[in-house]
């Protein structure tokens, strides 16, 4: 139980920053649907992006970018804050607290695992 990782529970819709055993944040979260899922197991973060928008999906905003598998990131998402579960993601791990997404933005860095399962 030590290192550091971004562990997206799928069952629960929610994502937790733990370092070393210990949760040091909760976020809810969204993801792809079944034609554009969300891919699951252990990846690590591969780069960072800050202020991103999706080449693919009409320059939609895609802030504190934390990518983990191709163009799969986790990220806040407005339409995310703005509509709740009533939507999904092309792909990606939706955030809706901008604060919460921005403090993770921070403590996370590249290398860093990224977890996403079912509970």
């Amino acid at each position: 139980m030590t290192g550091r990782a971004i562990c997206v529970d799928k069952s629960q819709s929610v994502l937790r920053w733990v370092v070393d055993g210990q949760v040091q944040l909760t976020l809810d979260a969204r993801f792809g649907s079944a034609d554009l899922p969300t891919r699951e197991g252990q990846f690590t973060v591969t780069r960072k992006v800050r202020d991103e928008v999706s080449r693919t999906y009409d320059n939609a905003p895609m802030p504190f970018s934390l990518y983990f598998y191709g163009g799969q990131a986790v990220h806040y998402s407005p339409g995310f804050a703005a509509q709740g579960y009533n939507g999904y993601s092309h792909g990606c791990v939706n955030t809706r607290d901008w604060n919460g997404m921005s403090a993770l933005f921070n403590a996370a860095q590249v290398g860093d695992k990224v977890v996403v399962y079912w509970s």
